[in-house]
């Protein structure tokens, strides 16, 4: 940690032998910045190395509350979340994410999802994600429809398919990526977003006071001389 008359800097690195870390220098933060922060992807996908669903075979129930417990958030299922799904993930790289060309690309490998009346196997689904701000605050956005691929796939059009994975990635549910004690302490509610992208595997996101539109003054004309 480094600090200075008007900025604290918290510098953390979180990984273990066998991981990655980043290869690409980080986006710098703009002036005036009063709050930001810059992860690179491999922390979010050595995060989903130590999720245990590697090979794992869980209802969408269990699913949804099994992240959430290792992520330390409040349990919480949608509503709108189909029933009788079960999904088993491949062993290596179940989850992936990609930060690239300001978008978030999320990749999921399936060895095995299973509904009552179907079955796929060897299923890959991608979702794109895009860093949206207003005002002080920042969500992912989804991107475009659901893709799906791999083996089990072979290119057929799965309406059943893209549903189950449309309810579990909706366009309706943004991801905010902002602390809710940023966006709802009363005393932050003028700042504004400085940045939010995703960029040679890193998101970077500031917030800061509105910039001042600075006018630009016109010399009066001088009347000509006359000679």
């Amino acid at each position: 940690m480094e600090t200075t008359e008007d900025r604290a800097t918290l510098r953390l690195r979180l990984n273990a032998d066998t991981q990655l870390a980043a290869h690409t220098p980080r986006p710098r933060e703009p002036d005036g910045t009063l709050f930001g922060y810059q992860v690179h992807e491999s922390t979010i996908n050595n995060a989903f190395e130590q999720l245990g669903i590697k090979g794992q075979q869980l209802t969408l129930e269990e699913l949804f509350i099994h992240v959430q417990q290792q992520l330390g958030l409040e349990q919480k299922i949608p509503e709108d979340l189909p029933e009788g799904v079960s999904v088993a993930f491949e062993q290596v790289e179940p989850i992936r994410v990609d930060f690239e060309q300001g978008l978030i690309q999320v990749k999921i490998s399936i060895d095995a999802l299973e509904s009552g009346r179907r079955n796929w196997y060897d299923v890959i689904g991608g979702v794109t994600y895009k860093p949206v701000a207003s005002g002080n605050t920042i969500v992912l956005q989804r991107e475009g429809p659901i893709r799906i691929s791999g083996p089990g796939h072979r290119g057929r059009i799965e309406f059943a398919l893209r549903t189950i994975f449309g309810k579990i990635f909706p366009k309706e549910r943004p991801v905010p990526i902002v602390p809710r004690k940023f966006t709802d302490h009363p005393r932050l509610q003028n700042l504004t977003t400085l940045q939010a992208m995703s960029w040679d595997g890193w998101i970077a996101i500031a917030l800061g006071d509105s910039p001042q539109l600075q006018t630009a003054e016109i010399p009066e004309e001088q009347p000509p001389v006359v000679r």
